[in-house]
């Protein structure tokens, strides 16, 4: 049993990944009917950056040509609660987007106008302490809104928690360099992206991406060292898209009308070696 405190600070840190089907003003009639379709899953890594899977924004912007919803309806959704029996969510707008080539990872900068309540980045473990069989946690949206809304009708709002054990690493389990942990954990589509933690204490060590026929999940190995050479490729990828929006582009003029959604610019970067997704991801 994981304790309340450790479940409570991953759900808070955890988003769905994905975009509204409708206008936003229809949406926002009842936010309770199916119309925000999940994709994936993400969390908080800076107070205002999600992590999540790059193959995860690559199917949104895939959807995106297919059906042509503007940019202003991809959301993350976070669920908290905010008194007993009671939860709110926020609804955040995607600013800016650095898709990594080496790595099937992204981080998304949120707008900043969006409250987040109690929801913080997510506590990052230590990779040199792995040992095969220890117990492991994953949570997010397994199967996407069609496990919040069976039937076509709303039942429940935030992730999943699933549970299970480190079953290897790659290359081989006593590894210096870990390129891959191998979990014995129920996952599925609407899954990647989810935090890999330790139930004890809900330090993250990886971000699911994928997995084999429901009997063996995969994910990349994370700790705090390369989540801050992400941020600090996203930093200074934002920084130079801040330079080329000052030249008093469309982009510069967009964000100065508070009212006028942000428009959202995609950076990519290359770091290390590619990660091949697995069967089922998503």
């Amino acid at each position: 049993m994981i304790n309340k405190s450790v479940l409570d600070q991953i759900r808070n840190g955890v988003c769905a990944v994905g975009y509204v089907t409708v206008p936003l003003q229809e949406y926002a009639k009842d936010p309770k009917r199916p119309f925000f379709k999940v994709q994936g899953t993400g969390f908080l890594v800076r107070g205002n950056i999600v992590v999540t899977n790059r193959h995860v924004i690559e199917k949104i912007r895939r959807d995106q040509r297919e059906t042509g919803f503007p940019d202003d309806q991809t959301r993350f959704l976070f669920v908290y609660p905010i008194a007993p029996g009671k939860w709110n969510t926020a609804f955040c707008r995607f600013l800016y987007v650095t898709v990594f080539t080496g790595v099937d990872i992204a981080l998304v900068e949120l707008d900043p106008n969006t409250s987040l309540g109690p929801c913080s980045p997510l506590p990052l473990g230590n990779l040199s302490s792995l040992s095969v069989t220890e117990s492991l946690a994953v949570c997010g949206y397994p199967y996407g809104t069609s496990m919040l809304a069976p039937g076509g009708t709303l039942r429940r709002f935030g992730p999943v928690v699933q549970q299970g054990y480190l079953s290897a690493v790659s290359p081989y389990d006593v590894s210096s360099r870990i390129d891959e942990l191998l979990l014995d954990v129920r996952t599925a589509g609407g899954m990647s992206g989810s935090p890999v933690f330790r139930p004890a204490d809900g330090s993250v060590i990886g971000i699911h991406y994928g997995g084999w026929e429901a009997t063996t999940s995969v994910a990349i190995p994370i700790d705090d060292k390369t989540v801050q050479q992400w941020l600090a490729v996203h930093d200074q990828n934002r920084a130079s898209q801040a330079v080329k929006s000052d030249t008093g582009g469309a982009e510069k003029a967009a964000e100065e009308r508070p009212d006028s959604p942000a428009p959202i610019a995609v950076m990519q970067a290359a770091v290390g070696e590619e990660q091949v997704s697995a069967n089922n991801g998503g």
